[in-house]
């Protein structure tokens, strides 16, 4: 009975999650990761991989974690990373771990430490970021929360 009631809740759960994992892309975007986003090994670290020139121009749903920034609410450009590792305790993520997102709302979003899911128009164009300490390789704009 124990072993029959675990692969229910096992079989609906892997349905849940399949649900939502088709449910939150946009029709017409495709799924960007950030390791497609990475040079090559041995390469320098702000060479663009023909994975992400793939996709620039394209619109794309990225998930990642806000820059934490001097904002907090109405945010409407942000560096979006890789993951909460170096950002959050005083480092700085690498060049191809950040991605500067234009928010097309320009009452922009409120900060999460959260992972969010951000739906937009991938472009390869080098620039400053804001407060990064550094400069960003990929931004997206006409970007959306989902």
């Amino acid at each position: 009975m124990a072993a029959a009631l675990s692969a229910l809740i096992l079989a609906g759960s892997l349905a849940y999650h399949a649900t939502v994992y088709a449910a939150e892309l946009p029709a017409g975007f495709a799924r960007l990761d950030y390791t497609m986003l990475q040079p090559e090994p041995g390469d320098p670290p702000d060479t663009i991989p023909t994975t992400a020139r793939a996709m620039d121009g394209r619109d794309v749903l990225l998930k990642g974690y806000m820059y934490p920034g001097k904002e907090r609410r109405g945010i409407a450009l942000f560096l979006l990373v890789r993951d909460q590792g170096d950002c959050c305790f005083g480092g700085n993520p690498k060049i191809s771990d950040r991605v500067l997102v234009r928010m097309a709302d320009p009452r922009g979003i409120d900060f999460s430490q959260r992972l969010v899911k951000i739906a937009g128009r991938f472009r390869i164009q080098p620039a400053g970021a804001p407060d990064s300490g550094g400069g960003v390789l990929y931004q997206m704009e006409d970007a959306r929360a989902r």
